[in-house]
C-alpha cells in the first residue's frame, strides 16, 4: 500500500509547502499559519507513490526527464486523470484513469506506473527535474 501525502504550491506567495497546511471539511485547503488571518491561493499536489531513479519521490505536477529509446531525452509533466496512450508494436496501454506522464503534445501520454512507449523503461528510469509550477519553462 502506498503513502498518501500531499504537497501545496501557493499561487500568491509562490512557494511550494511540504507540512503547515490542512484540508477542511468544507474541502478547502488552509495554510495553518494564515489559518485566521489571510485564505491562501493553494493548489494541492498528490504524492504518486513511486520514486524516480536517484530515489526522490514523484508528485503530481513534477516535470521528469525520461530517456527513450532513442537516447533523447523526454520531458513529462506527471498528472492524474484520464489519459491515453500510443499504440506500438512492443507496448499497447490504450487508455485509462490514474497517473499518468503528459508530454504536452511532443509525444502521446503514457501511464506513470507502466513503461515508456516503444521500449519497455518503466517510470523508476526517469528524473524529477522540477515542477510545473516553479520551473513551466522546462516543458
Amino acid at each position: 500500500m502506498r503513502e498518501i501525502k500531499f504537497r501545496a504550491w501557493d499561487k500568491k506567495s509562490r512557494q511550494l509547502h511540504h507540512t503547515g497546511f490542512f484540508v477542511t471539511p468544507s474541502g478547502s485547503i488552509k495554510l495553518i499559519e494564515y489559518y485566521w488571518d489571510k485564505k491562501p491561493d493553494l493548489i494541492l499536489m498528490q504524492y504518486t507513490g513511486i520514486f524516480d531513479k536517484n530515489g526522490r519521490e514523484i508528485y503530481e505536477g513534477d516535470i521528469i526527464d525520461w530517456v527513450g529509446g532513442d537516447n533523447i531525452k523526454h520531458k513529462y509533466e506527471v498528472k492524474f486523470g484520464l489519459w491515453e496512450c500510443l499504440e506500438t508494436e512492443i507496448v499497447n496501454h490504450g487508455c485509462g484513469y490514474g497517473w499518468y506522464a503528459d508530454s504536452h503534445g511532443t509525444n502521446k501520454e503514457c501511464p506513470v506506473d507502466g513503461f515508456y512507449p516503444g521500449d519497455g523503461k518503466t517510470i523508476r528510469e526517469c528524473e524529477v527535474i522540477g515542477n510545473i509550477h516553479e520551473n513551466k519553462e522546462l516543458l
